[in-house]
């Protein structure tokens, strides 16, 4: 049988939560996968783990990079190894539900014109796995590209980086990012604008969100990262700038984008895993 999903798993020092995600994506009940685990240049016992896995299940392929290349091309290398038609990444802290991926599979293979399908999300406190909050979301399944992309920035559902994408789309996607802060919010903006995203009203997928981090995010100043911002403005301006809609949507688009941006110009609530 040929494969059709791929799972790309970057991992860093990912400690004991690794093999619960693990376990969650090997007992789907969806098993016309593989799962890419690329560890970047751990420092504890993650390469063992992992290797242990392999051993066990055939579908758990390994990459150890001698040196850490960094959390972002880390995401972007296991994206390059997939050869199936649909891919998705997933954190190591993270774990689904066992029908995620056929869900979102039958999604996709129903819906051609869906670039993502993603689920509604629950966050959890990995500690004890209390719940601390929920991610819902909006489906942009509009014929009307700019309708989308006005719903996509204005409910920026960031989590649907993690769902199902077809690999074309995703890959398109990728080939114009070259940025880590903000890449998961470009995402949504350029699937709304070229494809369309499915949000299933379900809670598929439990998103971990450790109470250090909810804290961390609290403390930080307003001149926190301020640069590091600007190529994600720059590059969904170019985005918007090469869409087939008149001057004046364009227009309207940008000023709209600018404005959201300026609001949340210093947020760090986004890409937490992409770029660490």
């Amino acid at each position: 049988m040929t494969l059709t999903v791929t799972i790309g798993l970057p991992v860093y020092n990912g400690g004991a939560s690794r093999e619960k995600a693990l376990v969650s994506l090997l007992n789907q009940t969806y098993t016309n996968l593989t799962v890419v685990v690329a560890d970047n240049a751990s420092t504890d016992d993650t390469a063992s783990i992992c290797q242990a896995w392999a051993e066990k299940d055939a579908r758990v392929q390994i990459h150890r990079h001698p040196s850490n290349i960094g959390a972002f091309e880390n995401f972007r290398f296991v994206l390059n190894q997939a050869k199936t038609v649909y891919f998705m990444w997933a954190a190591h802290d993270d774990y689904y539900e066992p029908t995620f991926i056929k869900t979102m599979v039958d999604i996709l293979n129903a819906t051609p014109s869906a670039g993502v399908a993603a689920s509604w999300v629950r966050q959890f406190e990995p500690q004890t796995n209390t719940t601390v909050g929920y991610l819902q979301g909006t489906s942009k399944v509009n014929p009307n590209s700019l309708y989308n992309y006005f719903i996509a920035l204005l409910s920026m559902d960031v989590h649907i980086i993690y769902g199902l994408f077809r690999k074309d789309c995703i890959d398109a996607c990728m080939h114009t990012c070259s940025f880590s802060d903000f890449s998961d919010a470009y995402v949504v903006q350029y699937m709304a604008v070229h494809s369309r995203i499915v949000v299933v009203p379900q809670y598929l997928l439990n998103y971990a969100s450790p109470t250090k981090y909810r804290k961390s995010i609290a403390k930080q100043k307003l001149p926190f990262m301020r640069f590091s911002h600007t190529p994600y403005y720059l590059t969904v301006c170019r985005l918007i700038g090469k869409t087939r809609w008149s001057w004046v949507a364009k227009l309207v688009a940008w000023l709209a984008f600018s404005g959201m941006f300026a609001k949340n110009f210093f947020s760090l609530e986004f890409n937490r895993k992409m770029s660490r």
